[in-house]
């Protein structure tokens, strides 16, 4: 099986087409970057993120009916949020360990 498959693949095929190669590789790179980065600030735009992240922290960040008063229910609904999303950091962080241990 291994001399019908390497049999199948012609080195001299792409002899001398290390450059245009190379050329189309980097092409379709700098497209999908730019792609990605439209990608992600349009969803910063719309998603009403706090750009200054003056928004974050104290009690006053703790969704309350009286600002700045939060009552014990409030704070453990807002608690419930942090969860998730340090669920999904240590996710991502996971998810990168295993794609570069992959190299090594």
């Amino acid at each position: 099986m291994l001399k019908r498959f390497t049999s199948a693949w012609n080195p001299s095929a792409i002899a001398g087409m290390g450059p245009e190669i190379l050329k189309r590789a980097a092409v379709r790179t700098v497209a999908l970057t730019i792609m990605a980065i439209l990608v992600f600030s349009l969803f910063a735009a719309f998603a009403g993120a706090d750009a200054t992240g003056s928004n974050y922290g104290g009690a006053a960040a703790v969704t309350a009916e009286t600002p700045g008063a939060p009552t014990l229910a409030e704070v453990a609904a807002d608690t419930g949020t942090v969860k998730i999303g340090m669920n999904f950091f240590f996710l991502i962080m996971g998810v990168c360990l295993i794609f570069f241990m992959q190299a090594g």
